[in-house]
């Protein structure tokens, strides 16, 4: 099974329950490179004395080129050159959010948070408008109508990764007693394994395209209507002639 294997430690001296709320462990994002990691809603967590098994099942989707005519609000989606940000090169729908709330917390706040991209003359907000950066992207997320007004559609070309996880006890403190040479140098640490892998070997792409452009339209039609009704482009040709030459010659 070829995937990643890796061990997460924790220093007991380190962990301070009055810190923050008292959960242990860590947090894990898996996202596309382009795209802005947002820790904030976009994660699971690695508990400590667990071992986490993650299976990844990747969702690619692409785009036909047929499409380009059509507005982005009509296809729910944005090429890459169709739509440029400020501070990132490619478009995402991710980043796309990300730049919203920058520039939504600087203009609520005066600053930008110290993990947000800014411009230079932008200061970063310190622990003292801290509160304001947090109420800012509360506001932000809990009115519909600012990510509407950002109007940050999903890319044409995109791909995701939906997990699906599974976890086991590890029993650390037995397995140290039969290895007492390791017990001097683990006995104050917590572990935590995670293991992650593609789910299948193989993946099938979406494929967005127009379900009936014009040309499959009128030839849809056309079939229809010389089966049904023995319709062809001579009968067309001869109710235009009707309606138009002829009526026009009659009444003349």
């Amino acid at each position: 099974m070829a995937g990643l294997d890796f061990m997460l430690t924790t220093d007991e001296q380190d962990v301070d329950a009055s810190c923050r709320w008292p959960v242990q462990g860590f947090k894990m994002l898996l996202h596309n490179p382009v795209a802005f990691p947002d820790m904030s809603s976009q994660f699971f967590r690695v508990p400590v004395d667990r071992d986490l098994v993650v299976t990844v099942r990747p969702a690619v989707m692409m785009t036909s080129e047929s499409l380009v005519d059509y507005p982005p609000e009509r296809r729910r989606c944005y090429f890459t050159r169709e739509r440029s940000l400020y501070f990132f090169r490619y478009y995402s729908e991710e980043n796309c959010r990300a730049e919203c709330l920058v520039n939504y917390t600087v203009r609520e706040c005066g600053c930008s948070a110290y993990y947000m991209p800014r411009e230079e003359e932008v200061p970063i907000c310190g622990g003292s408008k801290m509160p304001c950066v947090k109420e800012a992207q509360s506001r932000f997320y809990g009115d519909t109508k600012n990510l509407t007004a950002c109007q940050c559609l999903p890319g044409c070309v995109e791909i995701n990764y939906n997990i699906e996880t599974s976890q086991s006890q590890i029993l650390w403190r037995k397995y140290l007693d039969f290895n007492p040479d390791a017990m001097q140098y683990f006995q104050n640490f917590t572990f935590g394994r995670v293991v992650i892998y593609y789910k299948n070997s193989q993946f099938i792409p979406s494929f967005r395209t127009e379900l009936y452009g014009f040309t499959s339209f009128l030839a849809n039609c056309g079939g229809l209507l010389g089966l049904f009704l023995g319709f062809s482009v001579l009968s067309l040709v001869e109710c235009l002639y009707f309606l138009t030459a002829r009526a026009y010659l009659h009444f003349r």
